[in-house]
C-alpha cells in the first residue's frame, strides 16, 4: 500500500511540474510576441517621426544630418529604447587593405605588436584561404580556443568583428563597421579617417577639430590649414579621397529595443533609413 501511495505521489508531482513548465513556456512565448509587437510599433513611430520632420522642415538636409539627435531627444514610446548610428561614422572593414588597417589600428595608440597581430587576424578572418599570416590566426587557432571559425569571406555585420582573435574587448565598433558607404566627415573619428589614403593623422585631427568648433567641414579648406607635407599628401590623393568621403549620412541604422522583461532577442527591430528627397525611406526592416 505504501509503495502504491508513493508511486501515485511521484506521478502527481511529475504531472504538476510538467504542467508548470508548459505554462511557463507558453507565458514566455506570449510575452515574447507582445515585446515583438511593441518593438514593431516603436519602429513604425521612428520612421514616421523621421518622415514628418523632413517633410515639415524648410531645411531637410539639416534635419537628415542630425537625425539621431531628433529621434533620441524627442522620445518614441514608453517601453522602448533607441540606438541610432549614421552609416559612414566608422571605416568599412571589408574595404580596408593591409596598410589602411595598420594605419587605423595604429591611430588607437596601442602597441605595435597589438596592431600587427590584430591586422593579420582580421585579414585571415576575411581572406578566402586557410594560410596563416605571420601574426594571424586561422581555423586551427579558433578550434583550439573553442571559438567560431573564420568566415574566410567579407564580414557580414559589425558584431562579427568581435569574434576575431584580439578584437574581443578592443572596442573596435566605434571605428570599424561593415557598412558599404562612404566615410562621414561630420562623424568619423580620427582612426577611421586615417584609414583613407591621403588623410594622415594631422589632417584627420584638423577635421575633427573643425567640426568640434561647429565649422562646416570642407576638406579642401581644412587641408589648407595643415602643414605643407600633410597638405601635399592630401593633394596627391585628392580624387580618391573625395570619392570615399561625404558630409551627409547616406543611411541611418536604428535599433529599437522593447524594454519589456522578456528574452533579449524577443523585442529587437533593426531598420535602416535612407533619404529620398524630403522623405525617409525604409531600406531594411528586420527582427534581430
Amino acid at each position: 500500500m505504501l509503495w502504491t501511495l508513493t508511486g501515485i505521489a511521484a506521478l502527481v508531482l511529475t504531472v504538476t511540474l510538467g504542467a508548470r513548465t508548459s505554462t511557463r513556456v507558453a507565458e514566455n512565448r506570449i510575452a515574447g510576441a507582445r515585446a515583438g509587437w511593441h518593438a514593431e510599433g516603436c519602429a513604425a513611430m521612428v520612421r514616421a517621426r523621421a518622415d514628418s520632420a523632413l517633410v515639415a522642415s524648410e531645411h531637410p538636409a539639416r534635419v537628415w544630418l542630425n537625425l539621431d539627435s531628433l529621434l533620441t531627444s524627442s522620445g518614441v514610446r514608453d517601453g522602448c529604447t533607441l540606438q541610432v548610428r549614421a552609416h559612414g561614422a566608422t571605416a568599412d572593414i571589408n574595404r580596408l587593405g593591409e596598410a589602411q588597417l595598420r594605419s587605423l589600428l595604429g591611430a588607437l595608440g596601442r602597441s605595435r605588436a597589438w596592431r600587427d597581430s590584430l591586422t593579420d587576424a582580421i585579414l585571415d578572418w576575411r581572406d578566402p584561404d586557410g594560410a596563416v599570416r605571420a601574426h594571424g590566426a586561422e581555423a586551427e587557432w579558433y578550434d583550439a580556443a573553442v571559438r567560431p571559425r573564420p568566415r574566410n569571406a567579407p564580414f557580414a555585420s559589425t558584431r562579427e568583428i568581435a569574434l576575431v582573435r584580439g578584437a574581443e574587448a578592443a572596442g573596435l565598433d566605434s571605428v570599424l563597421g561593415a557598412d558599404s558607404g562612404r566615410v562621414l566627415l561630420t562623424r568619423a573619428p580620427v582612426a577611421a579617417l586615417v584609414a583613407i589614403d591621403g588623410i594622415d593623422e594631422e589632417l584627420a585631427r584638423a577635421i575633427v577639430a573643425a567640426r568640434v568648433r561647429g565649422d562646416t567641414v570642407g576638406i579642401d579648406a581644412v587641408a589648407a590649414t595643415v602643414s605643407p607635407w600633410s597638405g601635399a599628401a592630401f593633394l596627391r590623393n585628392r580624387l580618391d579621397v573625395m570619392r570615399r568621403v561625404t558630409n551627409t549620412p547616406e543611411r541611418w541604422a536604428v535599433v529599437v529595443r522593447s524594454t519589456q522583461p522578456v528574452a533579449e532577442w524577443a523585442g529587437v527591430i533593426k531598420l535602416t533609413l535612407a533619404r529620398h528627397n524630403t522623405r525617409a525611406a525604409v531600406v531594411e526592416w528586420r527582427r534581430r
